[in-house]
């Protein structure tokens, strides 16, 4: 009789975590959606791309956008790419990206990786976020 435990059980458990690390290990992200990065004020409210509040927080694909993405069609993937690299790349002039990176940061809008990423971009270009945020 076996209580589950030992060499079977090991080996098992060693083949499920191989598994599932295969099954995730490339999985492609999900994108910026088009209209969130195209230049144009697609729903024309005067804004653009990283400008509009639309595509702010949620720019990708599965987000919201600009078109306003139906409630059960939203985040359904695995991998979404960077925001603050979002909004470092497609938000307008040095000024309003600054701005942007700032008010991210100072809302806790970034993960980790990107308030790490987002600080070092701040210092490098010299940005000074004091009073941004709520």
């Amino acid at each position: 009789m076996t209580n589950g435990k030992g060499p079977a059980a090991g080996f098992a458990l060693l083949l499920f975590a191989i598994a599932m690390g295969a099954a995730f290990q490339g999985a492609p992200s999900i994108g910026y959606a088009e209209e969130c990065t195209n230049g144009e004020d697609d729903d024309a409210d005067t804004f653009t791309d990283g400008l509009d509040d639309d595509c702010f927080n949620y720019p990708f694909k599965d987000g919201n956008g600009e078109s306003h993405t139906p409630v059960p069609d939203r985040y359904n993937g695995d991998g979404y790419l960077s925001l603050f690299e979002y909004h470092r790349d497609y938000t307008g002039t040095p000024e309003q990206t600054a701005n942007a990176v700032c008010f991210a940061g100072a809302t806790g809008m970034y993960s980790p990786q990107d308030d790490s990423a987002a600080q070092a971009w701040v210092q490098a270009n010299e940005v000074d976020c004091s009073g941004s945020g709520p």
